[in-house]
């Protein structure tokens, strides 16, 4: 029995959903000179027209913005875009709590979007 409750337990971390901050912590506004503004707010992030949903989660890397239907990414003229069905990248945060910027990877360059005051 104790055997029985101690691989339910086990399972139970090793199969549990990486942990989930609140969708809040990081809203503001973004920006860099490259792309323009990256606004989030309450599980929704926004550029121009363009909208994607987000969760925020923690590895061991730190926080990060992982957009839910949607890849963030910087097109080779340096704009930001926002595409369909495509796998989401992490954009790492620089805290969990009101972050100072987010990094926007894309294949071996980072782009800093900085938090507005």
């Amino acid at each position: 029995m104790v055997l029985c409750v101690a691989l339910a337990a086990m399972g139970y971390v090793l199969l549990a959903p990486p942990p989930r901050l609140s969708a809040a912590a990081a809203d503001g506004v973004y920006r860099n000179s490259c792309c323009g503004a990256l606004v989030l707010k309450s599980g929704r992030g926004a550029h121009g027209d363009a909208t994607f949903d987000y969760v925020i989660e923690r590895d061991k890397m730190g926080p990060y913005v992982l957009p839910t239907s949607r890849l963030v990414t910087v097109d080779d003229e340096s704009r930001l875009v926002i595409v369909q069905h495509e796998p989401a990248l992490k954009l790492r945060l620089q805290a969990a709590t009101e972050p100072q910027w987010i990094d926007i990877p894309d294949y071996g360059k980072t782009y800093r979007f900085v938090r507005q005051p």
